[in-house]
């Protein structure tokens, strides 16, 4: 799928820390969306240098992973690097342009064997195909309108697959005029 011409985007060299190593990823970034859904947020770095960690890789090894409002799909970069089983990289549906700058993402990072990219809409029920061991998300707490629809997303993939886990990086940012970001590392589990 070709990007459209008037989108801008711009092509990103992360590198991540892993043990005695440094693990280059490439990510394009669509610079046309309003909501910025494709721009590597301080969030997206944090969850993937945690999921290239000793103890990260540890909990994505063999596992099948799913991405909520991936955007320009780090961390699911990050978990097929780490040798998941396999990743699902979903975002809002009707964003066409954006599945092919995630594509290409895919592509130059050589993981496409291991990562499939599909819609997912937080408000509606979820495909009974939908599972996983692994959930991630980065700033998908970033709007308050979706925090119940991410969370009932979330709590419904933990019942569906037992012994999945979640884990959800997020930047508080209620009061940063009163006080600095703080970028918090949660862990979801019914284990």
């Amino acid at each position: 799928m070709a990007v459209k011409s008037s989108q801008m985007k711009v092509k990103k060299t992360f590198h991540i820390a892993c043990d005695t190593d440094v693990i280059s990823i490439i990510v394009y970034e669509s610079l046309d969306n309003e909501q910025g859904s494709t721009f590597v947020w301080p969030c997206a770095m944090l969850l993937s240098s945690y999921l290239m960690s000793k103890k990260g890789r540890v909990e994505v090894e063999s596992k099948s992973v799913l991405e909520l409002g991936a955007g320009a799909a780090l961390p699911s970069i990050a978990a097929s690097l780490c040798r998941a089983r396999n990743v699902c990289i979903t975002d809002r549906e009707g964003e066409p342009e954006l599945y092919s700058v995630v594509q290409e993402t895919v592509k130059v990072n050589g993981v496409e064997d291991v990562c499939r990219h599909f819609s997912l809409d937080w408000n509606r029920p979820l495909d009974a195909s939908i599972t996983c061991d692994l959930i991630l998300g980065a700033d998908i707490l970033y709007n308050e309108e979706d925090f119940e629809p991410v969370l009932t997303t979330i709590n419904c993939l933990l019942e569906r697959n037992s012994g999945s886990s979640a884990l959800v990086a997020y930047q508080n940012r209620r009061y940063s005029t009163y006080c600095h970001s703080v970028i918090e590392l949660l862990t979801y589990s019914d284990k």
